[in-house]
């Protein structure tokens, strides 16, 4: 499952050459689609600011919950002093530290907050990340065509009658998966060799349990541990039992062409197979070969015994 891009204001930026900084700002096409950083340097002295750099915004390599890794050198960047106020209105957005919105229409101001950062989805959609509240904030994620209107002051947010409450909420889906990881180190009969052979996908809060268990009451207590997890907005649940492998598995070597007529003992552990059973020679190494293509399927040892005529001795994989 592909990552989403994420930008935070106010995230640390990481340089090529190791230098640390923080993301000041976001310079956009009128569609929002980001085109330029703007990252303020750590100044000579501890009290000072130091100064803001504009970067491409394809310099960002990797995207981390707490920071942003760069491919440029600290010592790129043009020098600027704000990332949109030299450019007519309409024609760039931008967001930094002050990025305030409003709901629209302009007369009714009930709601008011700021912009805390950038969102790319893996499907090419682009959300702002909004925050509310003052005591306790609440952050969310909005469609970036639902922001109308900017200029220098505020962003305008046509939510077409919806209230703010019913927007996504925004978490890192790192955190998210983090939550996830230790809901299942609790579920009982899961030990770390079994959490090893588990992968946990994430995107906008949806969670996908891929890998392999021993049972399929692991697998659903996975899947019930992780649903009670608050970050969790959806799950899918493709873990596969070892029970289900062994029957796959006993099924594709019953039905191929090369494998076909003879008789196989099947063992599965986490998706570990074990092939046993007195076979034809030229059986051996093609039963390892189709068990190999069998979903859910880790790895294939052999302990099969050639019998009959033709070239005997066991075939491993």
């Amino acid at each position: 499952m592909a990552r989403r891009k994420t930008f935070l204001l106010g995230q640390a930026v990481i340089f090529a050459d190791g230098a640390v900084a923080q993301l000041e700002g976001l310079e956009m096409e009128p569609d929002w689609a980001p085109t330029h950083l703007l990252v303020r340097l750590t100044g000579r002295w501890p009290w000072q600011s130091g100064r803001v750099v504009r970067l491409p915004a394809e310099a960002a390599t990797e995207f981390q919950p707490e920071n942003i890794v760069l491919r440029a050198a600290s010592t790129n960047g043009e020098a600027v002093a704000h990332g949109g106020a030299s450019h007519a209105e309409g024609t760039v957005n931008w967001l930094d530290t002050s990025s305030r919105f409003h709901i629209a229409p302009r007369a009714v101001e009930r709601h008011a907050g700021r912009f805390v950062g950038l969102v790319l989805k893996s499907d090419g959609s682009i959300h702002l990340v909004g925050e509310e509240g003052t005591l306790m904030k609440r952050r969310f994620l909005v469609p970036a065509e639902s922001a109308v209107y900017q200029n220098h002051e505020f962003v305008w947010l046509d939510l077409k009658g919806r209230p703010l409450d019913s927007l996504a909420a925004y978490k890192p889906d790192e955190y998210v998966e983090q939550d996830a990881w230790n809901a299942l180190r609790g579920v009982a009969g899961l030990g770390e060799t079994d959490l090893r052979a588990i992968r946990l996908e994430v995107e906008d809060g949806k969670l996908m349990l891929v890998g392999n268990v021993a049972s399929s009451r692991l697998a659903d207590a996975a899947q019930e541990a992780a649903s009670r997890v608050s970050s969790v907005s959806g799950i899918e649940n493709r873990l596969i039992a070892d029970s289900d492998v062994e029957i796959s598995v006993a099924s594709a070597l019953d039905q191929d062409a090369s494998t076909q007529g003879e008789r196989y003992i099947v063992h599965s552990r986490l998706g570990k197979v074990v092939l046993e059973g007195q076979v034809k020679p030229e059986a051996t190494q093609a039963a390892v070969e189709v068990a190999r293509q069998v979903a859910g399927v880790v790895s294939v040892e052999s302990r099969l015994q050639a019998v009959g005529p033709g070239k005997s001795g066991a075939a491993s994989g």
